[in-house]
């Protein structure tokens, strides 16, 4: 059927099949995604699939012009005005006018025809602002006019649509001007949401984080990666080992390896006891105590006790200096077993980690550079190992290479080691980032440090070291302080 169809997408893949495949893995991190927040974000679970539907096969339809066909090889034919071999605002604008088509009339008013279409609009780049997306719109009506004008295979993108039962472009074509105007004021109504009502912007997120991963995954043609198999045991086994060797170490602090022990036995058994309504705990234990293994094995346990569409929750390890995820890195990787021929296990993801992916199913299979790239950039393993920068700009950024992931954030377990590191200037916004991805997203986390700072309030954390004897906590440090005047810290 393919034979009959001429436009393209890239040199050597149809626009037809694009777009078929796009919508389809949209659907298949539907799947895995809406058990776990299907409920949380004020929509509907039918409504969400038809948009992410929605986005996969509207997000390219502008490249049915002329003016791109002839742009690709082996043409490469240089418009006269490069914005018209554009393609993000034609496809946006169709979005939003099949997405009020498709949806059932009572969700239209949680204006989700207008989250399409920003997130379509911005696929190529950033995610903007209700009003300036609205403001770059009006102002191309004129190349919109053009393009139109320039689609001349104009059965078959209809063709195209209707097999994806989709409104045809000359049905859009003959109400292009009203489709802008009610754009427009979609994109009004959205800035006069409650300013505590962050539903909007995480729906915006994660809609665009569906499509970017879909998008990017299609053009490379690379499959979804199975999901691994993580055991707890190989961590117990680890850090059982390294006690035998302190005890055996008669240079060791006994009463810090004491203190190790006890941190990881007590974490292995609430992993066990925690409710799972619980979203947030901490782990408040000296220096040295063992800390990162002592919540990575406790992440792993409560991972085994859930289940989200049939696979476990990622957990992923964040820590604010590199120095620090290097170290850790290696030291989780023993105690997982994980090869350098495992990436599809534990994954290292910072600016100056290396992007080489490789699986431990298929050992000899290699990736090219892109492709590790882009496996690696949407955290496609079981435990990732980031930095603070990597995972707040995946909850609360703007361009498409850090949004990517946020799907694959959702029901995942979040280490949050050394938070006191972080700027009391944030607290506000750490607090309230992480309140709304576990509410919204089920995702739990774990903060770890030795001082934990004023972000939570005592009531809304459950500590998971509250009980361990005091006696192996002894002070290792004395610090006097000499300041000549008060210092009050607010966290305002």
């Amino acid at each position: 059927m393919s034979s009959s169809f001429q436009l393209r997408a890239r040199p050597n893949r149809l626009l037809r099949d694009h777009l078929l495949g796009v919508a389809e893995n949209c659907g298949k991190i539907t799947d895995d995604l809406l058990p776990i927040c299907g409920q949380s974000l004020q929509l509907t679970v039918p409504t969400f699939r038809k948009a992410a539907y929605v986005l996969g096969i509207a997000h390219d339809v502008g490249k049915a012009t002329r003016y791109f066909q002839d742009w690709l090889p082996p043409k490469k034919t240089r418009p006269k005005d490069l914005m018209l071999k554009s393609h993000s605002m034609l496809s946006a604008l169709y979005a939003y006018f099949a997405a009020g088509r498709l949806l059932p009339e009572s969700d239209r008013g949680h204006a989700v025809p207008a989250y399409v279409s920003l997130a379509v609009q911005a696929h190529h780049g950033a995610l903007n602002s209700p009003t300036i997306a609205a403001t770059k719109s009006f102002g191309f009506r004129n190349t919109l006019a053009e393009q139109i004008s320039a689609i001349e295979r104009r059965n078959e993108l209809d063709l195209i649509l209707t097999e994806a039962e989709l409104p045809t472009f000359s049905e859009f074509e003959s109400q292009i001007q009203s489709q802008v105007e009610r754009r427009i004021r979609a994109s009004v109504e959205l800035v006069k949401v409650p300013g505590e009502d962050l539903s909007p912007f995480f729906l915006l997120n994660l809609l665009f984080s569906v499509l970017i991963d879909a998008d990017r995954m299609d053009a490379a043609g690379l499959p979804f990666r199975e999901r691994q198999k993580v055991s707890s045991k190989t961590v117990e086994e680890y850090v059982h080992g390294l006690s035998e060797t302190s005890r055996r170490d008669r240079n060791a602090n006994q009463n810090v390896a004491r203190g190790r022990d006890e941190l990881f036995r007590s974490l292995s058994e609430k992993a066990a006891l925690v409710p799972l309504d619980r979203r947030v705990f901490s782990v408040t234990a000296p220096t040295g105590f063992g800390k990162t293994l002592a919540g990575l094995g406790f992440a792993l346990k409560l991972r085994e006790r859930l289940r989200h569409n049939g696979s476990p929750p990622r957990v992923v390890y964040v820590a604010p200096y590199l120095s620090i995820l290097d170290q850790n890195f290696q030291r989780i990787a023993e105690a997982l077993e994980a090869l350098p021929t495992q990436t599809d296990v534990l994954l290292l993801h910072h600016h100056l980690a290396d992007m080489q992916y490789q699986t431990s199913d298929l050992p000899g299979e290699t990736f090219s550079a892109l492709e590790s790239e882009l496996l690696v950039e949407g955290w496609n393993a079981e435990v990732i190992v980031t930095s603070f920068i990597q995972f707040f700009y995946a909850v609360i950024g703007s361009k498409a290479s850090q949004l990517r992931k946020l799907h694959n954030l959702t029901g995942s377990i979040v280490v949050l080691d050394e938070v006191q590191t972080i700027p009391h200037e944030y607290w506000p916004l750490v607090r309230r980032a992480l309140q709304e991805i576990t509410d919204k997203f089920g995702v739990r986390i774990v903060l770890m440090t030795a001082t934990q700072p004023l972000i939570f309030r005592k009531d809304e954390v459950m500590e998971l070291a509250a009980d361990l004897p005091r006696q192996s906590w002894m002070s290792r440090v004395t610090m006097n302080s000499r300041i000549g005047r008060d210092i009050e810290l607010r966290n305002s």
